[in-house]
């Protein structure tokens, strides 16, 4: 099917006739054969396509749709319509697209503000992410609002660390229509988990996939992209983690890569200084796109009154929450580890967020050059050896007396100008 609606592929004919309504069949884009192939992809994993009938297909996207940690109405019709082009074209199957329910979208059944995670919930995810290629993809699709396919299809040199930034790879199959693909895009708050997994890294070809199969795995291609289902998986599982774990919130709401774009955007458009041509560019839309107002649009409107009250200076309480939009996660200036709100300090370096005791002019240039490398150090070292330079570094400031002794013992990392 999809190479006889590709123009480029000659192996097939574009259908003819197969529509009830006269329609004649169109070529269509890279990126709509791809979706395609993902929806396909997604029903194929629970029943084979070429040997099931109708009942079956309807009772699965049935299940699909009273199932809490489903896809969603959207998403399900995506795949409905996918299926029934997919039969249309292959009447050999036996199967009349016609019987396949489409279930309707009804007003109110887009992802609303209620759907999007809280801090402990997006800190509960990160929490059990225990490994660090698991997180780059909760952090990738949470902080930088990548898709599935843009997430799977990051190379190596997709990445620059040095300036925080990342390239879409334009060149994938799906994201041939990303806007400005030439141009960097801010990697945020997943700057860190970026660099430790590149850290790991199989390979650190230029020219591998970025994420891949974890490196203890024995059948591990870098230079092939995983798929879809993969990174699905991914989520499900850490999802499932939460629930599993006491020492962190339970995650019932969606979370699937999309769903974390969504959280993303959402509070882009809550940010005063972030345009919606700013959140487009970020994500890889054009600028005439009206995607702000058809799916990201989930400002609720108690939010937009606390907006008005404050911008005219109104008396009178605000309708909704009058605590305003849960606030977002930052990062600690020093060694990058995302802070979620209300922490008072790091708890790696001991960083005070909007205090910078580096600029404490008790520090003379020793203790500054000693404190730096003890902050590169912890940021370079996970587990133990990190908390022991973060007790180190803690231990000097309260006692400096405590520097000859650290000196002694990092003395090769110390740099002076």
């Amino acid at each position: 099917m999809c190479s006889a609606f590709d123009e480029e592929d000659a192996t097939e004919q574009l259908p003819r006739n197969i529509y009830d309504d006269g329609r004649t069949s169109k070529f269509v884009t890279d990126t709509t054969l791809a979706a395609w192939i993902e929806r396909l992809l997604v029903a194929g994993k629970a029943f084979s396509l070429i040997d099931c009938d109708a009942q079956t297909i309807n009772r699965w996207t049935t299940e699909q749709l009273k199932d809490a940690d489903g896809p969603g109405r959207y998403q399900l019709r995506a795949v409905e319509y996918a299926l029934s082009k997919f039969y249309r074209f292959h009447t050999d199957l036996g199967i009349d697209p016609r019987d396949i329910i489409k279930h309707e979208i009804k007003n109110g059944d887009g992802w609303g503000p209620r759907d999007m995670l809280e801090p402990e919930e997006r800190a509960a995810l990160r929490a059990v992410a225990d490994h660090p290629r698991d997180r780059v993809i909760v952090d990738l699709a949470l902080y930088c609002g990548l898709r599935n396919t843009a997430i799977r299809t990051l190379r190596v040199k997709d990445i620059d660390l040095d300036n925080h930034e990342f390239y879409f790879n334009a060149a994938a199959a799906g994201l041939k229509n990303i806007s400005e693909p030439k141009e960097p895009r801010p990697l945020f708050q997943a700057y860190r988990a970026v660099r430790e997994w590149l850290d790991r890294h199989p390979t650190n070809d230029p020219d591998h996939y970025f994420v891949t199969h974890k490196p203890s795995w024995t059948r591990k291609d870098p230079t092939s992209p995983l798929t879809s289902e993969t990174i699905e998986q991914v989520m499900r599982k850490l999802k499932a983690k939460t629930h599993e774990r006491t020492d962190v919130a339970s995650v019932h709401k969606p979370c699937h890569p999309h769903m974390l774009r969504h959280n993303f955007v959402t509070q882009c458009r809550r940010h005063p200084d972030i345009t919606d041509d700013d959140i487009k560019f970020f994500i890889g839309h054009e600028k005439g796109s009206n995607v702000m107002q058809t799916t990201y649009s989930h400002i609720s409107p108690g939010e937009r009154n606390q907006r008005g009250h404050a911008a005219l200076g109104a008396d009178g309480a605000p309708v909704g929450d009058s605590d305003g939009p849960p606030p977002w996660d930052t990062t600690c200036r020093r060694c990058h580890r995302v802070l979620i709100p209300g922490l008072d300090e790091c708890p790696e370096c001991g960083e005070s967020p909007g205090d910078t005791p580096w600029d404490d002019t008790r520090m003379d240039d020793m203790a500054r050059a000693l404190d730096d490398a003890l902050i590169e150090m912890i940021a370079e070292s996970s587990g133990e050896k990190a908390g022991k330079y973060a007790d180190m570094r803690r231990r000097i400031r309260d006692d400096p007396s405590l520097q000859t002794e650290a000196l002694e013992q990092i003395a090769d990392r110390i740099e002076l100008d």
